[in-house]
Order: C-alpha cells, then structure tokens, then sequence
C-alpha cells in the first residue's frame, strides 16, 4: 500500500461520498440478509441446511431474495400464526428502514435555516 501525503490529504478534504454510498447500497446489504436468514430459519422458514444460512454464501444473496424465500415456505393457518407474525413483523421493520433513510435523505436535502 502506497501511503502519500497526497493521498491522504485527498482522504481527508474529499471524502468520495458517492463512492462509499455506492459500496453500501450497491452491495444489497448482505449482512443484513444474512441477519434475517439467520432469523428466518430460527422461525423454521428456512430449512436448517439452506445455502442463505452458510456464511461463506455471504454476498451471493439480497434481502430480496431471502424475504422471497421465506414467503415461499410460510403457511397460512392457526397452527402456524408466530411464523406468520413474526415474517410481517420483519418485513415491516425492513420497510420502517427503507422510511427512515429515505426520510433522512428528505431531511438532508431540504434542510433549510430558521426564520426568526
């Protein structure tokens, strides 16, 4: 690694937002995906030798597809109803998520000073 003065001063007054946003966006969130794989298959909505619970499968998977995978094995009936709970319960904290950065960027990008 080739550390300059250059470099790091390029580090520190430009900071590559766009760059770093699109490493967080951009990969799908996978440790989260994997968090509520973990979480599904603790509600037996996921089989216990599925590939989204191998942590070396990290990466190759999105939220998307792991709620997908989740709603193909949940069954609609009383005996199952903590499953069906708990699925919606993640779902709509996954939605409050999505809210609440999308109401941050709201909050950044109308921000306006106050009028006294």
């Amino acid at each position: 690694m080739n550390f300059t003065t250059k470099k790091a001063l390029r580090y520190v007054f430009l900071p590559q937002v766009a760059p770093r946003m699109q490493g967080l966006f951009g990969s799908g969130f996978v440790f989260i995906a994997f968090l509520i794989a973990q979480i599904f298959a603790s509600l037996n909505l996921l089989p216990k030798n599925h590939p989204y619970l191998n942590a070396a499968n990290t990466g190759r998977f999105s939220i998307r597809h792991t709620v997908y995978e989740a709603w193909r094995h949940l069954k609609f009936d009383f005996k199952h109803i903590d499953q069906v709970l708990m699925f919606f319960v993640v779902v709509a904290g996954l939605v409050i998520m999505v809210l609440q950065i999308c109401m941050l960027f709201v909050g950044i990008f109308t921000m306006s000073s106050a009028l006294a």
